[in-house]
């Protein structure tokens, strides 16, 4: 029900914005700006007459600026549709600022060219501003806003002043009417090689932004404090938030060497949107500084960010949203970072130099890439991606337990994940140590439905771990099964292998192979252990508290014991190499060939013990006396077969 309320309110302001579009009085029958609508025109010493105008003829007006600094007003400003207006500094001046201020009573109309590339150009309007069919702005930079700037504050920012007390950077931006900058048309565009601003209550635009090396931005605010400062993005302090809902909705192209979204809220704002369905790119030609930012905050209501378009930025992509954030193209940057208070839902993330860095209460996304760095998500309440490729560490954490479902990953460093949730993932790979959990604390299940190389691989599940085949290139394997069944196909390592599930549970392999390291269970006992293939290590260790069913077992240089508590063993052909050989069964023991060249050979049980033959390979040239076969009989052990074995002499 919450859904449809919000498509009818949806349908019920896009309505009512078309209606307005169509309903603005003088948006027909603009006129052309001139000379008659000049109120005044005066520089940062009160000088007045600073501004010619000249009707050349009713589809052109000519500006001169006659100073640095320049601020206008008029009783109207439009452009109409075919017209143009040319504006130039004065002879001798290579750049000049023109900030034109409408004090009369309607909304400007734009939507013929101006042409100012020597001018920083400024159009405040609070009645609104429209950009109709048609419209083209080329100037040095462009400032459209619905929020009026005191006089000092523009001569301080531009002369470098603070008379106005507020800082020689700082801009402040107040007294709305709550009125919106807009477009009618898609066929709009801006060009410049400085900044481009569009401050307003609402901003709803659709046109090609061009800032050449210069930022692009796009702020949703009453009252806002902006600081402009060489070599840094901009910085706001909010004095006051919009009070529209849909606040900001971009679309077309925006292209910037930095690029700006901007969205404060006021208190008791409900269902805030800023959407972005622009293509955004950003030029940033310095890969640690911004690119493109998001702000989308929210006084004490979320707000939700959609972005439908690609975003490509050559520095950082920020977002910050007080909300939800939901983004169904791809977006890249030199970095990226994201923080969200709700879910963060997005497509593809490509860092191509630095972090990919998600934090939000859930992460729902497609595949994510970092070349020159790590990847690092924090999905308070779960976090879902495709295949995840770092050249640095892959780091995964839900910290109310979530469940982490990854397709697959691929570090150049160490993986990580944290959750008190199931974890499932496909085919893994690490440079460094793969580690799910650790000591006591792990996911509710791991289940790991492609294979596994890692330096080293530490999982611990609360309950249960179903893996493929897995490898520790430069270590350890250490599997955790605290409450349930345990099974992997192939594990191989080059330091230890270690493994416990409990007694009520099973643990199975296909295969254990340690070259470097033993072969034990640590911790607890497996009702029945199953391995299917080979197991090796220096020594070997393997206790279950019901069946014990092996392939082939061989130590390298060490003891083997295998013990069942209360079931059979049975074994293929064992060997141990520079160790005693022991074998304990509560039931039957049934194993191939036996060897021992370092110890004592032993075989324990209650009924029949089959084997093959038993061998004893010396290293010193002492031959092994004589084999004790014991049965228990009234629970008390009893010699029933002495067997004197076949000595193989040292080579």
């Amino acid at each position: 029900m919450a859904i449809a309320n919000r498509t009818i309110r949806s349908s019920m302001l896009l309505s009512t914005a078309m209606a307005a579009a169509f309903a603005v009085p003088g948006v027909a029958h603009a006129q052309l700006v001139g000379s008659g609508d000049l109120v005044n025109a005066v520089d940062s010493g009160g000088n007045g007459g600073q501004l010619t105008v000249v009707d050349v003829d009713a589809t052109t007006t000519n500006l001169t600026v006659l100073s640095n600094v320049v601020v206008a007003n008029w009783t109207r400003f439009n452009v109409p549709v075919n017209t143009t207006v040319n504006i130039a500094p004065d002879a001798g001046l290579a750049q000049a600022t023109l900030v034109n201020r409408v004090i009369g009573p309607n909304l400007s109309t734009i939507a013929g060219a101006i042409n100012a590339p020597d001018v920083n150009l400024w159009l405040i309007n609070q009645n609104g501003i429209l950009f109709g069919d048609g419209a083209a702005i080329n100037s040095a930079s462009f400032y459209a806003s619905t929020v009026d700037v005191a006089n000092q504050e523009l001569f301080d920012f531009y002369e470098g002043t603070d008379l106005f007390g507020n800082g020689a950077s700082t801009v402040n931006f107040s007294g709305s009417l709550g009125n919106a900058v807009r477009t009618n048309s898609p066929n709009v565009s801006f060009v410049t090689d400085g900044s481009l601003l569009f401050l307003s209550e609402q901003l709803t635009l659709n046109a090609d932004f061009d800032a050449g090396s210069g930022t692009v931005s796009f702020v949703t605010a009453a009252d806002i404090d902006v600081t402009f400062t060489p070599g840094s993005p901009l910085t706001f302090v909010v004095n006051a938030g919009t009070t529209v809902a849909r606040g900001q909705t971009i679309n077309g192209s925006v292209t910037g060497e930095a690029v700006d979204f901007a969205m404060f809220t006021a208190a008791g704002v409900t269902d805030a949107v800023l959407q972005v369905n622009a293509a955004v790119t950003a030029t940033q030609a310095i890969a640690t500084d911004s690119g493109i930012r998001l702000i989308a905050d929210g006084v004490d209501t979320p707000i939700l960010a959609t972005l439908g378009g690609v975003m490509n930025s050559a520095g950082l992509v920020e977002f910050d949203v007080e909300g939800e954030l939901r983004a169904t193209q791809s977006i890249t940057g030199s970095g990226i970072e994201i923080d969200a208070t709700d879910v963060a839902r997005l497509a593809n993330l490509t860092a191509t130099a630095g972090d990919v860095n998600v934090s939000a209460s859930a992460i729902n996304a497609g595949l994510v890439t970092a070349t020159g760095g790590g990847i690092f998500l924090e999905g308070t309440n779960g976090v879902v991606t495709g295949a995840l490729d770092a050249s640095g560490a892959i780091n995964i954490g839900s910290a109310a337990g979530g469940a982490v479902n990854l397709a697959s990953l691929d570090a150049g460093n160490e993986i990580t994940i944290t959750t008190s949730g199931r974890v499932t993932a496909g085919v893994t790979t690490a440079g460094g140590a793969l580690q799910i959990g650790s000591g006591f604390n792990g996911p509710e299940a791991i289940t790991l439905t492609g294979d596994v190389t890692a330096a080293s691989v530490g999982l611990v599940s609360l309950t249960a771990i179903s893996a493929q085949d897995i490898e520790a290139t430069a270590g350890e394997v250490s599997l955790n099964a605290l409450g349930g069944n345990l099974a992997a196909g192939d594990v191989l390592a080059t330091g230890n292998i270690t493994f416990q599930a409990p007694n009520a549970n099973s643990a199975q392999f296909a295969s254990l192979v340690s070259t470097g390291g033993s072969v034990r269970v640590q911790g607890l006992f497996p009702g029945d252990l199953v391995v299917t293939g080979e197991t090796s290590g220096t020594s070997v260790s393997l206790t279950a508290v019901d069946e014990l069913r092996l392939g082939s077992v061989t130590s390298t240089n060490g003891d083997v014991l295998l013990v069942s508590l209360t079931g059979s063993t049975l074994a293929g052909n064992v060997s141990a190499t520079g160790g005693a050989l022991t074998i304990q069964s509560a039931g039957l023991i049934t194993a191939g060939d036996l060897v021992a060249d370092g110890g004592d050979i032993s075989l324990t049980a209650p009924g029949n013990i089959t084997t093959g033959s038993i061998t004893y390979k010396d290293r010193n040239g002492v031959p092994l006396k004589e084999l004790t076969v014991m049965q228990v009989k009234d629970g008390k052990f009893t010699a029933i077969q002495k067997i004197t074995p076949k000595w193989v002499p040292s080579p």
